[in-house]
């Protein structure tokens, strides 16, 4: 599936309306994902920023069936972060309840 800009635009609409009103669960549970946040060296309220801040020209790939509960789908991000590049993975739930972001 092919996914236009306006895909992308729409997508990080809905994203930053409900990264206001629900809960993030940033996934941490991974080796590779904590080493990562700990090379990054940033802090929970820079992190909430980043991900704020995302825009349609850091978009990687998207809506990929990887999503670590259920059957949502992924969108993946990319960003230089103190001189590392990292993937932001995304997943909202259907639920819309629930935003499972990864750094990687």
């Amino acid at each position: 599936m092919s996914i236009s800009k306006s895909d992308i635009e729409k997508f990080l609409s809905e994203f930053g309306m409900l990264l206001r009103k629900f809960d993030v669960f940033y996934l941490e549970n991974g080796q590779v994902n904590v080493q990562k946040l700990l090379d990054l060296d940033i802090t929970i309220k820079e992190r909430r920023e980043i991900i704020e801040s995302l825009h349609t020209n850091d978009y990687v790939n998207g809506t990929i069936d990887e999503a670590p509960y259920g059957d949502d789908k992924v969108w993946i991000f990319s960003k230089k972060l103190n001189e590392i590049m990292v993937k932001i993975k995304i997943t909202i739930c259907k639920t819309e309840r629930e935003i499972y972001i990864s750094f990687n």
